[in-house]
């Protein structure tokens, strides 16, 4: 059962209606898209509840109700659905804007001409692609006249990955934060940016995103070795196509071979801005760092085989009775996953020390495999908390829901991946055994601080 995920990576604005959301709808219609919303978490979602207690999830959608007391257009829908759906902390669920939405974004939307970072709450210019390229590495203190204190928590509400962890928010804040700003933020171009040390904003009509450079996609993977003792296997999703011909569990089966033959006795293995992919992949990785059998999942809960939601969901069909299991309190297990049930280690077996980089945008599959190797001891972690849970996450089949008069589109999750493996802080990542967090002076020049630790600790 392969992941299809929801990630909502793409722009979050309004369709082709300059600068509303179109046609403004019944507040009766609103609250009949609010129910069929809740009512298809709960009946869908094995994760509804997983950080977000019953009681407090019903006083969300409790106040979400009282702001429809009156008409308004979809996007206006969106500012108030968007706090409730990113209430259940779910890093696959996000909502996202009608179909029709997508002739706006590609050829009307112009957003801030600034790629950004968050960074401990403040905002920064990355790149400059409207000011001349002068202010890349400035701090921005206010857009339109909103200072950034206020623009960015709400902003980072609905950035959420799964559960609590930390720096998630900011990084897939960072990311969407030109149609984030228009979407949430209620900031319309053109944008008058005021930067750190200036006495006056400079203004820009804003981009299109077709406009925006862009860079060759790099492979999915790739491997050398370092001053010939260090391995450096850096891999960038569990998915995309083939590398010199082989699928990515084969590649780096090869370069494993590759290192015992060498003699390459440790591995920096660099899941920065991996959000996944191929279940299998990564538990195939971890059984290339395992001596010993494991399971690598506890649950994989489904809590129907069939939905009442599923006419809003494009007819979904019924999952297949063969590949589960009931289980006693009535819910069931995705037995036939691949990943189920008892695991063999996989040679080669690589017994080198191994250093794992990890950050906000490290999640989902990559996820499951940093919780196997932290909890078996596999690997040490440098760098930042992951945007996945350690516990587990909530996604698998995915079923696509239209809300009927707003349009809204959210993917609901309906598989519930539980871990093997235990931790005291089950509402968040997996924590570094070494943090380092890269500032803005050196993303602006390249340097790698997060690299530089672990290369630090295995030549020491």
């Amino acid at each position: 059962m392969n992941r299809r995920t929801f990630l909502a990576l793409t722009p979050l604005a309004s369709a082709a209606w300059g600068q509303s959301g179109g046609a403004e709808i019944s507040a009766a219609d609103l609250k009949d898209d609010l129910r069929i919303l809740h009512a298809a978490f709960e009946e869908g979602h094995p994760g509804f509840y997983r950080y977000t207690p019953k009681a407090d999830m019903d006083a969300v959608y409790a106040r979400a109700e009282s702001a429809l007391a009156k008409p308004m257009d979809w996007l206006g829908f969106y500012r108030v659905v968007a706090p409730a759906v990113a209430a259940v902390k779910c890093g696959h669920t996000q909502p996202r804007p009608p179909a029709s939405a997508a002739d706006f974004f590609n050829k009307e939307l112009r957003v801030l001409p600034l790629e950004v970072k968050i960074i401990g709450g403040k905002l920064w210019a990355f790149r400059d692609h409207g000011f001349a390229g002068k202010y890349a590495g400035r701090e921005i203190e206010s857009i339109n006249g909103v200072t950034v204190s206020k623009l960015l928590p709400p902003i980072l509400a609905v950035s959420n990955g799964d559960g609590n962890s930390g720096p998630v928010r900011e990084s897939r804040a960072s990311r969407r934060f030109g149609t984030l700003l228009w979407a949430i933020g209620g900031i319309q171009p053109p944008y008058r940016v005021k930067f750190a040390g200036e006495k006056t904003a400079v203004e820009s009509a804003g981009m299109l995103a077709s406009e925006f450079p862009t860079s060759p996609q790099p492979a999915v993977a790739e491997f050398r070795v370092l001053d010939g003792k260090i391995g450096y296997l850096k891999i960038r999703g569990f998915g995309g196509p083939p590398i010199d011909g082989k699928p990515l569990d084969a590649y780096y089966a090869d370069r494993f071979e590759e290192m015992n033959k060498s003699g390459v006795a440790s591995l920096i293995l660099d899941l920065r801005d991996n959000g996944g992919g191929r279940d299998e992949w990564g538990q195939k990785l971890f059984a290339h760092l395992h001596d010993k059998p494991f399971r690598y999942y506890r649950a994989l809960t489904l809590n129907k085989l069939q939905f009442d939601f599923a006419k809003y969901a494009g007819g979904l069909s019924p999952m297949p009775e063969d590949r589960v299991t009931k289980r006693a309190d009535g819910k069931y297990d995705a037995t036939s996953h691949p990943n189920w049930g008892m695991k063999q280690p996989i040679e080669p077996h690589f017994a080198g020390k191994t250093i794992v980089l990890i950050n906000g945008g490290s999640f989902s599959a990559t996820c499951e495999f940093a919780t196997m190797a932290k909890f078996h001891k596999a690997a040490r972690f440098v760098g930042e908390e992951t945007g996945g849970a350690f516990t587990g996450n909530t996604s698998g089949a995915t079923a696509g829901l239209e809300l009927p008069h707003s349009k809204l589109r959210v993917g609901v999750p309906l598989m519930g991946y539980y871990m093997a493996a235990e931790t005291d802080r089950p509402d968040r990542g997996i924590f570094p055994d070494v943090t380092v967090a890269p500032t803005i002076e050196d993303l602006i020049n390249g340097r790698d601080p997060v690299m530089d630790r672990a290369t630090a600790m295995l030549k020491g």
